[in-house]
């Protein structure tokens, strides 16, 4: 398919549907003869072909955006002066949008986003005015005849970026009020690497290095990283970070540089705010120069494993330090993952996480992600002995997990989510496939390995066939997803899944190792209840009975009302021979009194 640069200007009548109610002849014979003396014959003067026609609208291509304004600007000075007898609510008014882009050539038809962001401009421009987007205006800016007012970012329907938008001054015409866009997500500009020499092969890999960290960063559904043809138009002098943030709008900028020495390679990364311009984040990592392909996806790899949970815990800061009076769905959303890095445990705080995410979703109902916050509080509240109706809770999660896809099907925080609730539920096949899903949409989430872990861990007894196999793939998940973020809040869970796998096993030293691995997660600041409770079952097992005890006393002090019936519903999916169940089986050993009846 052919594709070319070219200008696209959009119009339609406004309040088409609102005239033809009241009289569909006149108006259908009245657009006929705008279009025969003003509309088409000012097309024709600036050059442009109109490729599609609407009933109420056309769609023009022109060489220029100069041109494609001028002829705008002629149409709609002579619209407005155009049936004077007229009452402003029956004249027929248009609206326009320019945009500058690369679209697709289908016989005589355009298509592209670059012409559903010109009709998308058009719906924002005014009765009689006119809007154009920052390519377009790049081009106009400085002509004597044409005047501009900025209207700022606004975000748009099926555009995952907002678009910058100003507004043409057409005498008459009141400009537009600049619109923030409506969620105000994190926004990132992967900067070209440098490279301190001329050798082809190094600024063909900086130039492949900072492509796959764009295509691993957009992998993450809550940030919006630009293509690498915009942040490439920024080199030299003009690559700082604030030059980022005031010519691309993104709130951050990854930079770097390349260096090599004989056999080996040193890139050099830096994250930035580009509204402050203090760095956020800073790294090197070290590599042999074998095979190019392989090290560009392992450079790519470390940084963007490195770089996301850096932006998160920034994005979580900054929520936390503004009023909620001042949040958008996003900034609502940002809070409730803050208190879930936290530990969330507990029903007061879960009611505090499920407030957030419920104003979210109040502020933005097709916001996706805290939908999936929802799921995955169902599933904390059911494992945790939060709620007094387990079954109405895990469905309720399935609904929120299942809603979520529904509104972003590439969000595989949703999909991790609903793999906990569905695993819970014990639906095992579904459960592991929807975690599958979660890790080819993302495999640098550590989430979505979390949630496998924890969906493989739900598989009916009667399903495990061999426990060395099946406690390896619970415990080979969380240790990738405790590769991927290292430092993460929630990493005791990581952890927490790993000596549950190990522990699963059943092989020669597997017990020991499992409990180092827990005892490693009781150690972590935000750790829940069952870290120490399954520390205690290992210890009840192994028969070291005052270490049990002083576990459980642990696990009781962030589960007040700790019962035996609470690891009954933790390891109701274990199997009878796995160390857990036999440490469920010997729990009346410890010390008295440790446990509600």
């Amino acid at each position: 398919m052919k594709r070319r640069l070219t200008t696209i200007v959009a119009a339609d009548l406004v309040g088409y549907s609102r005239l033809m109610s009241i009289d569909e002849e006149d108006t259908i014979r009245r657009l006929r003869v705008a279009r025969e003396e003003i509309v088409d014959p000012a097309i024709d003067d600036g050059g442009g072909r109109i490729f599609n026609v609407t009933g109420d609208g056309v769609l023009v291509e022109f060489e220029s955006p100069v041109a494609a304004v001028r002829a705008s600007l002629a149409i709609q000075r002579a619209m407005s002066a155009w049936e004077p007898g007229l009452a402003d609510d029956q004249r027929l008014r248009f609206r326009v949008g320019v945009n500058v882009g690369d679209v697709a050539v289908e016989g005589d038809d355009l298509l592209g986003d670059a012409v559903n962001i010109a009709a998308r401009l058009e719906s924002i421009a005014p009765a009689g005015g006119i809007c154009v987007s920052r390519p377009a205006y790049d081009q106009i800016r400085g002509r004597d005849d044409i005047k501009m007012v900025p209207l700022g970012p606004h975000a748009v329907k099926n555009i995952p970026e907002p678009i910058e938008v100003w507004q043409v001054e057409v005498e008459g015409v009141r400009a537009a009020p600049a619109i923030a866009a409506t969620s105000d997500r994190a926004s990132l500009a992967v900067l070209p690497f440098e490279t301190s020499s001329g050798d082809p092969d190094l600024q063909d890999l900086a130039q492949g290095l900072a492509e796959e960290a764009i295509n691993e960063l957009g992998r993450f559904r809550w940030l919006k990283v630009f293509a690498y043809a915009s942040s490439r138009a920024l080199q030299g002098p003009d690559a700082t970070p604030e030059a980022v943030g005031q010519r691309l709008g993104a709130r951050y900028a990854l930079q770097g540089s390349l260096r090599r020495s004989g056999d080996r390679l040193r890139v050099a990364a830096s994250l930035a705010d580009t509204a402050t311009g203090l760095q956020i984040w800073a790294d090197r990592f070290d590599r042999a120069l074998d095979d190019l392909f392989e090290l560009q996806d392992a450079l790519a790899s470390a940084i963007v494993t490195a770089v996301a949970p850096e932006l998160g815990a920034h994005e979580r800061a900054i929520a936390t330090r503004r009023p909620t009076d001042s949040l958008d769905a996003w900034g609502f959303h940002q809070r409730a993952l803050a208190e879930m890095a936290q530990g969330y445990h507990g029903a007061e705080r879960l009611e505090v996480i499920e407030g957030l995410a419920n104003r979210a979703i109040a502020t933005d109902p097709t916001f996706a992600a805290p939908y999936a916050i929802l799921a995955r509080l169902a599933h904390s509240r059911a494992i945790g002995g939060w709620t007094d109706d387990v079954g109405a809770t895990i469905q309720k999660g399935i609904v929120c997990g299942e809603k979520a896809i529904e509104l972003d099907p590439r969000e595989d925080a949703a999909y991790a989510a609903l793999a906990f609730v569905l695993g819970f539920a014990q639906d095992h096949p579904l459960a592991i496939q929807i975690a599958d899903r979660g890790v080819s949409l993302n495999p640098n989430n550590p989430a979505v390995f979390l949630a496998r872990s924890v969906a493989r861990f739900y598989t009916p007894p009667e399903m495990v066939n061999d426990l060395a196999t099946h406690g390896n793939a619970i415990a080979s998940d969380a240790r990738a997803a405790l590769n991927l973020s290292p430092l993460d809040p929630g990493r005791w869970a990581f952890m927490y899944m790993e000596g549950v796998g190990v522990g699963m096993r059943g092989e020669p030293g597997d017990v020991e190792a499992a409990l180092a691995a827990l005892r490693r997660a009781a150690r972590e600041p935000n750790r829940a209840w069952q870290v120490h409770g399954d520390c205690a079952l290992i210890l009840v097992a192994m028969g070291r009975i005052d270490e049990a005890s002083q576990a459980l006393r642990e696990a009781a002090q962030k589960n007040p009302k700790l019962s035996k019936s609470d690891f009954e519903r933790v390891h109701r999916s274990t199997h009878p021979a796995a160390v857990f169940r036999q440490g469920i089986a010997r729990l009346e050993e410890v010390e008295a009194g440790l446990l509600q009846a």
